[in-house]
Order: structure tokens, then C-alpha cells, then sequence
């Protein structure tokens, strides 16, 4: 036998072990000892992986008294439903979903997920402690008293909260829905779809979101980037700063003044407006319909302006630089070239004044719905 024929007899032997080594099963706990079987096992485990996984769930009921005005999440990571209740004690739902290279390593890894509870003065401080094996995903129900504020650390995963004092903190992902917040929300959304949807105010930072608020009766201050932002049945004031987000205003007949819009790249559109307000845009499509007389004034640049006036009388002062103006409700007319054109005067025997100044962008006054 020649040195190249043994050398194949070598290989397929080698080879044989390797793939008896790999599909054999698991020793014995405790008989693994140091081999290269037993590297080879270890890197069975690294190519199948956490084949497994396990749900355990258990409660815990925390008694507190009045001085605990606070429950401070410090999650990292968790899908978490908030609940305010008629109650006196705090009670904790939690699943734990963990995997592992077989059922034992997965519900083992599942048991060491660790609830901890904390008391720092007038909070109680709730933490998950996730072992360093497998993977685990958390879903924590929490049903406190409604009296209890709430302080969000950032964490990401799904989040529920309703029926509590007042909401702080930051939503790093996920979707997040706040429902019937008896006091003021501030929030900083990172990420995820958001609904808000009834507070006392509200302050919101977002970031490329698609975010939906409704019924907040006091002032609402809204700084976006990215994404979109409806708000409906704001009763205000309403202070509105965006950077490439898509805003809709509606369904605002119970507004306070003042309205303030910051605009800057995508677009603005305001339903049924009936008090003052302050619009600036640049580089943004405006579309403002009023219900009644107000006085308002719109400035942008880069990009059109189209108002829908109210059914009764108004007056309108418009100026537009590198653009044309057209007025399709009552008599007056446009004046100037090309370089600047204005149009001033009362209609419908005058009223609140509508000021309009578009800088390389058109203005269209349109004519009021049935008329």
C-alpha cells in the first residue's frame, strides 16, 4: 500500500469519527471528562444551537402603604402591561419564555430569570434579572393602584398602560399604547408605533414613529423627527416642532389658543381650525381648512400654502416672493409680477385676519366647503 492510499484509509477514518462523534447522543451528565469527543460536543452545541424552549410563569403580590407614591420600571427588556386598579397592594404576572440546548438547560435558564423588587423611598423599583445562558423574552403584568405614578427606564419591547396617575420616561421600542392617564405624560418614544389616547397633557419627544394621541384636555407639546403624528380632540394648547414628519391635526373644535406649528420638510394638514394660530414652514406642504373666523398667520418657504377659509367673513393680507397667489373666494385679486405678488382686502365684510407669506412657493386661498 502506497503512502497515498494509507493516507485515505487515515482520512476515512477520521472523517468516521467526526461523524459518529457529531450524531451520537449526549453523554451521561458528569462523564464528559476531556476528549475530543467532548469538543466536538461543544461544537454540536454551538451549530444546532438553543433547539429547545420553555414557558414558566408565576405571581407575586407586594404590600405597600400610602407612602409609596411611585413604581419605577428599570426593564432593559420585557413586554410590559400596566394596569390601575382599585387596590392596595401591587400584583406581578410574569412569563418567561427561555431557551436552551435541550427542555432541562431552557426551563433551568427560565427559573433563573429573576424578578427583584425594591423599595427607594417613595418608589418601588422593579428590575428583571436575566441569566447569561439561553435567551429569554419576558411578559410582565402589573396591576397597581391607579393613585401610583410610573416611571419608565428605556426598554424595549411591547408596552401597555392605562388607568394610572401619570406616565415619565422612555419607550426605546416596540409599540406602545397609554390609555386613560389621569395626569400629565412625558415620554420619549424612540421607536415603535405610539397611541396616546387620553390625559391631562402631554410633553412627547419621537423619533420615527407613527404616533396617534386623542383626548388630552390641557397643553400638548410635540417634538418629532421622522414618521407620522395625527392628533385629534385636543382641547390645548397645542405647541407642534417637526423634522420630516408627516402631521395631521383634527377634530379641534374645543382648541385653546395658541396654536404653534414648526415645520421644517414634510407636511402639515390641520382640520377644522377655529383659533389662533402660529404656522411656519420651510421646505413643508401646508393645508389649513378653518371652520371659523381666527386670526392666523402662515409662513413657509420652499414649498406652497393652501388655506381653506372660514364660511364667513375674513380678511386676507397675502405676499408671496418667487410665487403666485390665487384667491378663489370673493372678488379681490392678485397684484404684481413674477418676482413678488400680493393681496390684501376684506371678504365677506371682513373679520379676523388671515396673514399669508410664501417665500418661492405659491398661495391658494380656496373657496369655503358649499360655496
Amino acid at each position: 500500500m502506497g503512502k497515498r492510499e494509507l493516507l485515505l484509509v487515515v482520512g476515512f477514518i477520521v472523517v468516521g469519527v467526526v461523524l459518529y462523534q457529531a450524531t451520537a447522543p449526549p453523554p451521561p451528565p458528569g462523564s464528559e471528562g476531556f476528549s475530543i469527543g467532548g469538543i466536538i460536543q461543544h461544537a454540536r452545541r454551538a451549530v444546532q444551537g438553543n433547539r429547545a424552549h420553555t414557558d414558566l410563569e408565576s405571581t407575586h403580590t407586594e404590600s405597600i402603604d400610602a407612602a409609596v407614591e411611585e413604581l419605577h420600571l428599570t426593564l432593559r427588556s420585557a413586554e410590559l402591561n400596566v394596569i390601575g386598579e382599585s387596590r392596595k397592594d401591587v400584583q406581578f404576572e410574569m412569563k418567561v419564555n427561555s431557551t436552551g440546548y435541550d427542555e432541562a438547560e431552557a426551563k433551568k435558564s427560565a427559573e433563573a430569570t429573576e424578578l427583584k423588587i425594591d423599595r427607594a423611598g417613595p418608589a418601588l423599583v422593579v428590575e428583571i434579572k436575566y441569566p447569561r445562558e439561553g435567551r429569554q423574552r419576558a411578559f410582565l403584568t402589573i396591576r397597581v393602584p391607579a393613585r401610583l405614578r410610573l416611571r419608565l427606564e428605556p426598554s424595549y419591547g411591547k408596552l401597555s398602560i392605562t388607568n394610572v396617575a401619570a406616565v415619565e420616561g422612555t419607550a426605546a421600542g416596540g409599540p406602545a399604547t397609554l390609555t386613560n392617564i389621569v395626569g400629565s405624560i412625558t415620554l420619549n418614544q424612540r421607536s415603535g408605533p405610539l397611541t396616546i389616547d387620553g390625559a391631562a397633557s402631554l410633553r412627547l419627544t419621537g423619533r420615527s414613529a407613527e404616533t396617534k394621541i386623542q383626548r388630552i384636555t390641557g397643553t400638548v407639546i410635540v417634538q418629532t423627527t421622522g414618521g407620522d403624528v395625527t392628533l385629534s380632540a385636543i382641547t390645548g394648547p397645542l405647541d407642534i416642532e417637526s423634522r420630516n414628519t408627516d402631521v395631521r391635526v383634527e377634530q379641534i373644535k374645543n382648541l385653546k389658543a395658541p396654536l404653534r406649528v414648526n415645520a421644517t420638510d414634510g407636511s402639515v394638514r390641520i382640520d377644522g381650525l377655529r383659533t389662533e394660530a402660529r404656522i411656519d414652514g420651510n421646505d413643508t406642504d401646508l393645508e389649513i381648512a378653518l371652520d371659523a373666523p381666527a386670526p392666523v398667520t402662515i409662513y413657509n418657504t420652499s414649498q406652497d400654502i393652501a388655506i381653506t377659509p372660514p364660511p364667513g367673513g375674513y380678511t386676507v393680507d397675502a405676499v408671496a416672493t418667487d410665487g403666485r397667489i390665487t384667491i378663489d373666494d370673493g372678488s379681490i385679486k392678485a397684484t404684481g409680477d413674477a418676482d413678488e405678488q400680493r393681496a390684501t382686502g376684506s371678504i365677506r365684510g371682513g373679520g379676523a385676519t388671515l396673514t399669508l407669506r410664501a417665500t418661492r412657493g405659491d398661495i391658494n386661498v380656496r373657496a369655503p366647503a358649499g360655496k
